[in-house]
C-alpha cells in the first residue's frame, strides 16, 4: 500500500509541473492513473495515450499479496493489461468500449511446504464498457466501468467469464 502511496504523491506533482507549462489542452493526449477492481484485479497503475481523437492504447501493472481461504498459503499475482479503446461521445464525457488482453504470473508460497509452492501464467481476454470524464484542461480523468475477464490460461481456467467494476482516476498531460 505504501507503493500506490508513493505513486500517488509522484504522480500528484508530475502533473503540478505540467500545468506550469501553457500547453494547448488539445495537446493533452497522454493519461496516468491508478484503477481500482478494473482490468487487471485488485488495482492497477496504468499508462495511457490517445492515438487518435477517439481511440486509446494503454499498459498497466498491478501486484498484490493474497492469503488462501483455506490458510494453506499465499499468493503473489502480478498483472499487465495490455488494451485499445474506442471512446464515443464530445467534450469531457466518453462512452468507452474496449478490449484487450491481461498477462500475468501467480506465485504460491504454501504454508505445508516448499515442495507445494509454485507458480502460473495467467492470461486472460479482458474488455471494458464504461463512462469516463475526461476533463483536458483540469488535466484530471476519472474512469468507472463493467470490466469482464474470459479466461485463457491461469487461475480460474474453468470459469466462462469473470465481471467486476473498476473505477478509477489520475492524471492527464
Amino acid at each position: 500500500m505504501k507503493s500506490v502511496l508513493f505513486v500517488l504523491v509522484g504522480l500528484s506533482l508530475v502533473g503540478t509541473t505540467s500545468w506550469a507549462q501553457d500547453a494547448r489542452s488539445d495537446s493533452v493526449r497522454t493519461s496516468v492513473y491508478v484503477e481500482f477492481l478494473g482490468n487487471a484485479g485488485l488495482y492497477s497503475i496504468n499508462y495511457e495515450r490517445l492515438v487518435a481523437d477517439n481511440i486509446a492504447v494503454r499498459v498497466g501493472f498491478g501486484t498484490w499479496k493474497s492469503d488462501d481461504f483455506f490458510a494453506s498459503g499465499s499468493s503473489r499475482i502480478t498483472t499487465f493489461p495490455f488494451m485499445a479503446s474506442y471512446l464515443v461521445g464530445k467534450r469531457n464525457s466518453k462512452l468507452e468500449i474496449g478490449a484487450g488482453f491481461l498477462f500475468g504470473k501467480n506465485s504460491l508460497d504454501s504454508s505445508f511446504g516448499s515442495e507445494n509452492d509454485g507458480s502460473s501464467t495467467i492470461i486472460d481476454f479482458i474488455a471494458v464498457f464504461g463512462y469516463r470524464l475526461q476533463n483536458r484542461r483540469a488535466r484530471r480523468i476519472f474512469r468507472i466501468g463493467v470490466t469482464p475477464f474470459f479466461p485463457i490460461k491461469g487461475i480460474y481456467p474453468d470459469e466462462v467469464a469473470l465481471v467486476s467494476i473498476g473505477f478509477g482516476g489520475g492524471l492527464m498531460f
